[in-house]
């Protein structure tokens, strides 16, 4: 991809703030976060970063995220990463892969980030922001998404699966599911434990073929009628108008804890 001189200053100071977190440089770190920050995740909303990483940092003996994907569009830049860590004190290794959404100021510092699995960001645009010209294909594609969401609440499949390719692979926290087969048998299990289902775009950016969103589900469930809802991340590539691979991120455990039965859910 092409991108302004600021766009790719962004992504820049992503990677050099990845490259000082694993060194813990917090110093340099630090440079590339501003000082009125917002990071939203699932262990909930920080204000101070360098109270959270004290304590964060302390129960790690090594952290290294590397960037799988990276999208930059304005003031947004959007990255996918694979964590790698050591645990203090057992030495236990871990491994995850999440993604981030970050508002970034001229600076090229965090002025609001998105971490994961779950997160409550402003909707409006960050101080500075600006409404996007994208090609006429990027367009397309973020008019799909939209199309694709309107179909999924009223359960038209007809028109959900126009939007998916037939060999589409869809990476979620609950598993992997591939091409239209498995697809339909997912979504049939899924549908029937609910009354509604609706998901709405937060914010989107597209970048070649790639189109990321935040989204918030709302959904009632059968036959009890509890509402649940939550906010993920979605990262897709399409090809020709149709989702040709997927990346879903949310906090799976809090989306279990309201889905469960309320007695069960008391224990």
């Amino acid at each position: 991809m092409t991108y302004t001189p600021t766009e790719q200053a962004n992504i820049d100071a992503i990677y050099r703030f990845m490259e000082a977190e694993a060194a813990r440089d917090f110093e340099t770190m630090y440079r590339f976060t501003a000082p009125d920050c917002v990071s939203y995740g699932p262990g909930g909303m920080v204000t101070r970063a360098d109270a959270y990483d004290d304590v964060f940092f302390a129960s790690l003996e090594s952290l290294r995220r590397s960037i799988i994907d990276v999208a930059a569009d304005g003031d947004t830049a959007v990255f996918r990463y694979r964590a790698e860590m050591v645990l203090r004190p057992s030495g236990k290794s871990a491994s995850l892969d999440g993604a981030t959404w970050a508002r970034m100021r001229g600076d090229s510092s965090w002025r609001h980030g998105d971490w994961a699995r779950r997160g409550r960001p402003p909707t409006a645009p960050a101080e500075g922001g600006k409404v996007m010209t994208y090609t006429p294909t990027e367009q397309a594609n973020i008019d799909a998404m939209y199309r694709f969401m309107e179909a999924e609440a009223v359960q038209d499949w007809d028109t959900v699966y126009q939007f998916i390719a037939p060999d589409c692979v869809n990476y979620s926290p609950t598993g992997v599911v591939r091409g239209h087969e498995e697809m339909h048998r997912f979504d049939a299990a899924m549908f029937a434990g609910l009354q509604s289902w609706r998901r709405t775009i937060l914010d989107i950016v597209a970048d070649g073929d790639a189109v990321v969103f935040r989204w918030r589900a709302e959904a009632r469930l059968r036959p009890s009628g509890k509402q649940a809802v939550w906010e993920a991340l979605s990262w897709v590539r399409m090809k020709d108008g149709q989702i040709i691979e997927g990346w879903q991120y949310f906090d799976s455990a809090e989306v279990r804890r309201q889905l469960r039965p309320q007695k069960e859910a008391a224990l």
